[in-house]
C-alpha cells in the first residue's frame, strides 16, 4: 500500500475510483518523474529551488518545470525551429520565395542566387534555375565547382540529360582532384538517361563503393536487368535485401522505398 499522505493533492480525489492494484504503479510512476526532473535539473544546472518545488509538488511541479525550462529550450532547439518552419510553410507558402527574390535584388550575392535556384527549381520551375546558375558562372566563379556541380543536378531535373554530362565533364577538368558523390551520381543516371547504359554501369559500380545508402545499388540492380544480367541482378537485389536485416531501425525508416524494392524484387524471383 502506498504511503500515507504521500499523494498530491490534485490527485487523492481520483484515488478512491482506482483499485489497489492500480495505486502502487500510479505512485510509482510519479515518483519516476520526480526523479528524472531532479536529475535534469542537477545535469543542467538549473535553479536549486526546482528540487523543492518537484519533491513537495510533484505533478504541479514536473508540469511547470517543462513549461518553464525544457520548452522554451525546445522552441529555440531544431525540433522547434522544424515546427515553426513548417507552420509558416502552411501559413505563408511564399514567405521563403519572396526573402530569395528580395536578397537577390539587394545584394545577390553567390549564396543568395544558388538558394533561388534551388528554390525555382522546387517549384517546378527548373529552366530559369539553370539561367541563373549559368548567369553565376563568371569570373572569379567560372570554375567554380559547387556552381558547377548545381548546375549539372537543375539540368538533369530538367530532363537535359546531355548538358548535365556537359557539365560534369567541365567540372572534371576544371577540378580533377575532385571526389564527389553527387557528381557520379549524376553522371551515373544522365549517361542511363542518355543510352550509355555500358559506362552507367561502370559508373553505378564506382558509385556503389563509396555513396552510402541503398538507392545506387538498387538502380545498378536495375540497370543490370535492363543489360540482360538477370544473375548478377539478382544478386545484388539479394545484398540490399541482406542490408535491411542488419540495419539499424532509422536506416530501414529512411531507406524504406529501396528496401521494399528489393525485398519483391527477390521474393518475385524466388
Amino acid at each position: 500500500m502506498a504511503p500515507r499522505g504521500f499523494a498530491p493533492g490534485p490527485i487523492r480525489p481520483y484515488l478512491s475510483e482506482l483499485r489497489p492494484g492500480e495505486i502502487m504503479p500510479l505512485y510509482l510512476g510519479i515518483m519516476v518523474l520526480q526523479v528524472a526532473l531532479m536529475v535534469h535539473v542537477a545535469r543542467t544546472g538549473r535553479p536549486w529551488y526546482w528540487f523543492a518545488i518537484l519533491f513537495f509538488l510533484p505533478l504541479a511541479g514536473a508540469a511547470a518545470y517543462v513549461l518553464v525550462e525544457l520548452v522554451p529550450g525546445w522552441i529555440r532547439g531544431t525540433p522547434g525551429r522544424a515546427v515553426r518552419k513548417r507552420a509558416t510553410a502552411l501559413v505563408d507558402p511564399n514567405r521563403d520565395y519572396r526573402q530569395l527574390v528580395l536578397r537577390n535584388e539587394l545584394v545577390g550575392s553567390i549564396d543568395d542566387r544558388r538558394g533561388l535556384a534551388d528554390e525555382l527549381a522546387r517549384r517546378g520551375r527548373a529552366e530559369e534555375a539553370v539561367a541563373i546558375v549559368e548567369a553565376s558562372l563568371t569570373g572569379l566563379y567560372q570554375d567554380d565547382a559547387t556552381l558547377l556541380i548545381q548546375l549539372a543536378r537543375l539540368q538533369a531535373a530538367n530532363n537535359d540529360a546531355a548538358s548535365a554530362l556537359a557539365t560534369i565533364e567541365r567540372l572534371r577538368a576544371a577540378h580533377p582532384d575532385l571526389r564527389s558523390h553527387e557528381a557520379l551520381a549524376i553522371e551515373s543516371r544522365a549517361l542511363e538517361a542518355c543510352g550509355r547504359l555500358d559506362e552507367a554501369r561502370a559508373a553505378y559500380e564506382a558509385l556503389v563503393l563509396v555513396a552510402p545508402g541503398q538507392e545506387w545499388r538498387a538502380r545498378l540492380a536495375m540497370l543490370l536487368e535492363r543489360l540482360g544480367r538477370t544473375a548478377d541482378a539478382a544478386r545484388a537485389w539479394r545484398d540490399i535485401a541482406g542490408a535491411y536485416e542488419l540495419a539499424p531501425s532509422h536506416v530501414r525508416r529512411a531507406e524504406r522505398a529501396w528496401f521494399d524494392l528489393a525485398r519483391g524484387r527477390v521474393r518475385s524471383v524466388s
